[in-house]
């Protein structure tokens, strides 16, 4: 059903993947009633125990991941965070850890 809902707003295969560990049932009836597309593919992942994470690709651009497991789950390393701290901030005070 997530395919098909992206399918309709004219997403490809390029811009969304789903990596699952399982396979699931095919629900008989699903209604989506008084909620916006985005709401009702996160009810349906949510039920399912299903997460989304955005890929950056330089030549397909961004591009939605689902998984099921933590195995498919990936940790960006060596990205740059920029950090700018408040102007008012007092310099006296040092900042062990961020929150």
């Amino acid at each position: 059903m997530v395919a098909a809902v992206f399918k309709h707003h004219g997403f490809s295969g390029v811009d969304y993947r789903f990596q699952k560990s399982r396979s699931y049932s095919v629900r008989e009836y699903v209604t989506q009633y008084l909620e916006s597309d985005f709401d009702f593919i996160n009810r349906l992942c949510e039920e399912e125990g299903i997460w989304y994470a955005f890929e950056q690709h330089e030549q397909h651009g961004d591009v939605v991941v689902f998984g099921d497991s933590p195995e498919h789950y990936w940790r960006s390393q060596g990205l740059p965070v920029s950090y700018r701290p408040m102007p008012d901030w007092r310099v006296s005070v040092p900042k062990h850890s961020l929150t």
